[in-house]
């Protein structure tokens, strides 16, 4: 039975639609195949890329390992601790550090399978710059360490504290058992050691500001012409401090230096002459003072006509005539010396030396107790119980 249109159209459409669908079904499942292939590339590509972020990492963390070596302390414990407690010792004593004392670790203070950290201590005495200076040389150094704990305690001597310092430095399991130190800068400072100082030490909290020394002598001084001339230079300092002298190099006069604190000179002409002195102390930051001295070169002192000496003990002021007698071998006079203990028994023709006198014996007065006597040529008489100096004396007067 033959179709009507309308039936025709109506299968045509219904042809029309199956097919349609039979295309999308087609292209839906070629399309599903393509993405379920492109997926697997896309995760096979995903893996790639991790196991490069893997590698890379792995490249990284080993080059970095190789980096943390170099700076670790030696893998054997011995020698770890040897070595870094010498390096401390140094530094210590490099920067000027007395009294100093390292103990070192018996054991790690903790350790694991990458590393083992070892405790150290260092204590001594030094100058609040000289501390600064130990810490620049501590962080500068290329270690792996830390200070863990820093005690500055205040000593009796000014600017001077006592420094304990808890160090903790690791030792890489990794590192050789002989691991020598890399010797380089860590690059942790920021700044020179110098400025560090500026920064810190003209804030000190130890104590107040440094004040400058001062000239504690005359500011002026006459010197004799062609006379050696020396004049020592007293100075004083607050805090104690070293201080040092130096003068104003352009305009000192000729021949005129500084020897320490003494001045020496030989002035050649007169005249008045300036100079300036300058007084710096070691204290941080250093201070300095200036001070005017005026040196006035004169004519020199008449000379001195030496002084008489001092009249020496003379023996004749205690030597006495004790006695006038007549003997067998005529008359004789006793002149008894008290200093020496001793009577001289003279006849006429003798002759004596007592102290300063010498004489000889002209005649003996028995009857008038006197006897004459010739010293140099001249004669002269002494009597009973009389000195021979001051008959001596008398008869020079006479």
């Amino acid at each position: 039975m033959a179709m009507t249109k309308r039936e025709r159209l109506l299968a045509i459409g219904v042809g029309v639609a199956v097919g349609l669908f039979g295309l999308q079904t087609a292209v839906s499942s070629v399309s599903n195949r393509w993405q379920a292939k492109q997926d697997l590339v896309d995760s096979a590509r995903a893996d790639w890329e991790a196991m490069q972020r893997i590698e890379t990492a792995g490249t990284i963390a080993e080059r970095q390992l190789q980096q943390l070596n170099a700076k670790s302390l030696p893998s054997k414990q011995e020698t770890a601790v040897a070595e870094y407690s010498a390096w401390l010792h140094k530094i210590a004593l490099d920067t000027g550090v007395t009294n100093i004392v390292v103990t070192p670790p018996d054991r790690p203070e903790r350790e694991s399978l990458a590393y083992k950290e070892y405790k150290f201590i260092l204590s001594g005495q030094c100058r609040i710059d000289q501390w600064l200076d130990l810490m620049a040389t501590y962080y500068d150094a290329d270690f792996l360490h830390k200070m863990q704990t820093m005690k500055l305690t205040l000593t009796s001597v000014p600017n001077v504290i006592r420094i304990v310092v808890d160090s903790h430095a690791l030792a890489l399991n990794s590192a050789a058992p002989n691991q020598p130190a890399s010797g380089l800068s860590s690059g942790r400072l920021s700044r020179t050691v110098d400025e560090y100082k500026q920064v810190i030490l003209n804030r000190n909290q130890f104590s107040p500001p440094n004040q400058a020394p001062t000239f504690a002598g005359p500011r002026s001084f006459e010197i004799p012409r062609g006379t050696p001339w020396e004049q020592i230079l007293k100075t004083e300092d607050a805090e104690n401090h070293e201080v040092t002298l130096s003068l104003d190099g352009d305009s000192l006069p000729e021949g005129l230096r500084l020897a320490g604190k003494t001045l020496k000179w030989t002035p050649t002409e007169n005249g008045e002459f300036q100079l300036t002195l300058r007084t710096t102390d070691d204290g941080w930051p250093s201070a300095t003072h200036e001070e005017k001295l005026t040196l006035k070169v004169v004519d020199p002192l008449p000379a001195e006509e030496p002084a008489a000496e001092p009249a020496k003990f003379d023996a004749a002021t205690q030597a006495f005539v004790s006695g006038l007698v007549s003997g067998r071998a005529g008359s004789e006079v006793w002149i008894h010396s008290r200093t020496e203990g001793k009577t001289h028994e003279l006849s006429v023709g003798s002759t004596f030396e007592i102290g300063s006198i010498k004489g000889k014996v002209i005649s003996i007065n028995l009857n008038e107790d006197f006897v004459e006597l010739e010293s140099d040529g001249k004669l002269w008489t002494v009597g009973m119980d009389t000195s021979l100096a001051d008959a001596f004396a008398k008869s020079k007067i006479d």
